[in-house]
């Protein structure tokens, strides 16, 4: 049966023992562990005030350290808000204020990150502050205090081990009070053209996706899946952590990606599946070590890490997945993601995840479309979100509970393929044009590794295409090539006027693995302001 809150969860943990839950290239947590070690600081929160509802924001990297806090908060119902520890001071002064969050749960497992000098910046009251007494800060009107894990101590603080938790009996009795209804995380989206928005998921949605995922991906007890999504997103605490949690199997993962460190951990862990972006697939690969390390026992993973049996298998070959932070990850799914699909299937995102709904309208009359018609696709489930933080109901669902997602797809043969996203869509000189397929035909040549594309503002044709793309180690192509290329492939109106050609390392990249939009448009206004002129 599936375990709809993280006590029920928890409750399996013992029959696991000592197989590992979580492994980086320092930890190794078994489930044993892991539930010892969060009743114990679960009976220090309890005993510290919170409870129910209390809205605490972990900032920790990948580690021990963020699952054992996560899993402590859940499993006493609290409201666990996940924030970026690599973010600059003004974007979690935002975060911390914008969730109203009571508390705040932070260490020295920051992934090289000075926490707590973060900190400092972002709560300029914690100067003048205690660890032991309330805090009481206009900047942050609701943060009352930062539990601290581990060495290296702040002195404003709380020392989260020199707490005396309340008994084991009360715990128990907590834990029997937590709902599949209660809200079990906040997890906020990239921002990456906005303010970015609080997306609430409850602990029932969490887990009834983390379980289903688990399934469409063929999970075994006792298989081991390295990802480097970070926990402090949806993807990796659910399609990384509760997925692996549901079926006995083990998480392996590190604080930040590097192409060595990810491969070291996968031999040595006997990895059997592989959870990442394709940058990262392609950073291993690139990696000098690649030619001698084995991977033989690997189940599931990108084409490019499966050896000669999917040599020369593209992305679009293979059937892919789409999803969002509001849906907890994919509302559609491989599958069979090994099967390479007939020729009229090729570039699909999968059928619906079980619990979740799609149609597609019209984006002006909200109008149902037959297959094969492209408009906004609508979405609603048992693992949508409740909602988003401090705004209203009405303002977030149309009035029958279905979520517009922004995103412009098409249905064929029950499977969903897209098409851009509403508000992506370039105007140039009277012609729609789709950046998702501007990108996949750049994608596709040897010389790219990465690419964006985005519409310019222009006087004469309203708008231009512009592309942001970095290039392989080893290319000499110039925009001039990339064109003519483009222009074999596609119309000439789709084709980028303006282009930015960066090295891997100068792409621009957020943590999370996604394009920080708000940097490449910067790189191509600079790049057009430049060429306007030369002009």
């Amino acid at each position: 049966m599936t375990a709809l809150t993280i006590p029920q969860l928890l409750a399996t943990f013992p029959d696991q023992g000592e197989h590992a839950l979580f492994v980086t290239a320092d930890e190794r947590l078994t489930y044993a562990e892991a539930d010892r070690r969060s009743a114990e600081l679960a009976r220090r929160f309890l005993a510290g005030g919170m409870g129910k509802n209390t809205r605490v924001a972990i900032v920790l990297a990948n580690g021990a350290d963020w699952v054992v806090a996560f899993l402590a908060l859940t499993r006493i119902g609290a409201h666990a808000i996940l924030l970026n520890p690599f973010g600059k001071a003004p974007e979690l002064a935002y975060a911390l204020r914008h969730s109203d969050a009571h508390a705040v749960v932070t260490g020295a497992q920051s992934g090289g990150v000075d926490v707590a000098a973060l900190l400092a910046a972002a709560v300029p009251e914690l100067a003048h502050h205690r660890g032991r007494d309330q805090l009481f800060a206009e900047s942050h009107p609701f943060l009352r205090q930062v539990w601290w894990l581990g060495e290296h101590r702040p002195r404003w603080a709380h020392d989260t081990g020199g707490v005396t938790g309340v008994d084991a009996a009360l715990l128990a009795a907590v834990e029997a009070e937590v709902s599949p209804a209660d809200a079990l995380l906040t997890s906020y989206t990239s921002g990456t053209t906005a303010e970015p928005k609080a997306v609430t998921h409850s602990q029932g949605a969490i887990l009834r996706q983390a379980e289903r995922l688990a399934i469409r991906r063929r999970f075994s007890p006792g298989d081991v899946v390295y990802t480097p999504m970070p926990l402090f997103w949806v993807g990796g605490v659910c399609f990384g952590m509760l997925s692996c949690a549901t079926h006995a199997m083990t998480m392996v993962t590190g604080a930040r990606f590097d192409a060595g460190e990810a491969l070291d951990l996968m031999e040595q862990e006997h990895v059997t599946h592989v959870a990442c972006w394709p940058q990262a697939a392609e950073g291993m690969v690139a990696h000098p070590s690649w030619p001698r390390r084995d991977f033989s026992g690997l189940k599931g993973g990108p084409a490019l890490l499966r050896g000669p049996a999917f040599a020369g298998v593209t992305i679009d070959q293979r059937e892919q997945s789409l999803g969002m932070t509001e849906t907890c990850g994919p509302h559609t799914f491989s599958l069979d993601s090994d099967a390479i699909l007939p020729e009229h299937l090729r570039g699909s995102f999968g059928s619906p995840m079980e619990g979740m709904e799609h149609r597609i309208v019209d984006r002006e009359t909200l109008e149902p479309l037959p297959d094969g018609e492209v408009g906004e696709l609508l979405v609603r489930g048992d693992h949508l979100m409740m909602g988003f933080h401090k705004r209203e109901r009405q303002d977030t669902f149309l009035p029958d509970g279905w979520y517009r997602t922004g995103d412009l797809c098409s249905w064929h043969d029950d499977r969903l393929f897209f098409h851009g996203r509403g508000g992506d869509m370039i105007k140039t000189a009277g012609f729609n044009v789709a950046p998702a397929e501007v990108e996949r035909v750049l994608d596709a040549m040897p010389d790219v590794m990465h690419v964006v594309v985005m519409g310019l503002p222009d006087p004469v044709r309203e708008q231009v295409i512009g592309a942001v793309v970095a290039l392989r180690s080893d290319s000499d192509a110039t925009a001039a090539v990339l064109t003519t290329r483009m222009k074999e492939q596609l119309s000439s109106y789709k084709v980028p006027t303006v282009w930015c050609l960066v090295d891997e390392p100068t792409y621009p990249m957020l943590e999370t693995g996604k394009v920080d939009r708000a940097r490449a448009r910067a790189l191509l206004d600079t790049a057009h302001e430049a060429a306007d002129e030369v002009s």
